[in-house]
């Protein structure tokens, strides 16, 4: 799944992916979202500030490979050194692959970011489990309607994320930063102190990270 996409193009085509099969005779009106803050900080971290090491995964709700580190390794990868304060964990935002996951991923992160901080993860999962749904069906739009309303936002209110000129701004900004800084080509890719995870050629699992993190989490130790 390596790929690079011109951000510009992949986030207005997640309206048109989502947009209802019928044409309509006018565009439907501005919904107001929720009064719950719009989620606009460039990653989604969770762990402690003092943590002496962070791990950066750039990743793509329509990859399968991330859906499978966020079911397989993360919960044990947070268990172990999130939780327990030693690991500081981001999440940053990239979109690769065909034009079909590129507009997916572009709809999932943006109704996710509309959902609030505190469902902005709950829908990125929801997003990740309904995978295989969401690419094998006629009615994609059905799904992500699903996951709004399992997070507090309606129909409506969800059509006016998606399509909304400064949420795709936004995630164009992201994307600019993740190809044109941080250099991300693929998904999922791991930075960890600023220094990018060897794979070696392997999907990783919990053994390399406690490989990866082993030397930076002893230095200063006496």
């Amino acid at each position: 799944m390596r790929a690079a996409i011109r951000p510009f193009t992949i986030a207005l085509a997640a309206a048109i992916a989502l947009a209802p099969a019928a044409p309509q005779a006018a565009p439907p009106p501005a919904v107001a979202l929720p009064p719950q803050q719009l989620f606009t900080d460039p990653a989604y971290v969770v762990g402690s500030s003092r943590a002496k090491v962070t791990i950066t995964e750039f990743a793509s709700v329509a990859c399968p490979h991330c859906a499978r580190f966020d079911a397989m390794v993360f919960p044990e990868l947070k268990a172990k050194y999130v939780d327990t304060g030693k690991v500081r964990f981001e999440l940053r935002e990239m979109l690769v692959g065909s034009p079909d996951m590129v507009q997916v991923a572009a709809a999932g992160f943006m109704l996710a970011r509309c959902a609030g901080k505190a469902h902005y993860f709950p829908v990125v999962e929801a997003t990740y489990r309904a995978q295989p749904e969401i690419f094998s069906s006629n009615d994609p739009k059905s799904i992500f309607v699903r996951i709004a309303r399992d997070n507090g936002l309606d129909e409506k209110q969800m059509d006016a994320c998606i399509t909304d000129k400064a949420n795709v701004d936004a995630l164009n900004a992201r994307m600019k930063y993740a190809t044109d800084v941080a250099k991300i080509d693929s998904t999922p890719t791991f930075i960890i102190n600023g220094t990018k995870l060897d794979e070696h050629g392997h999907e990783p699992d919990l053994a390399l990270f406690d490989a990866a993190l082993k030397p930076l989490l002893a230095k200063g130790r006496r």
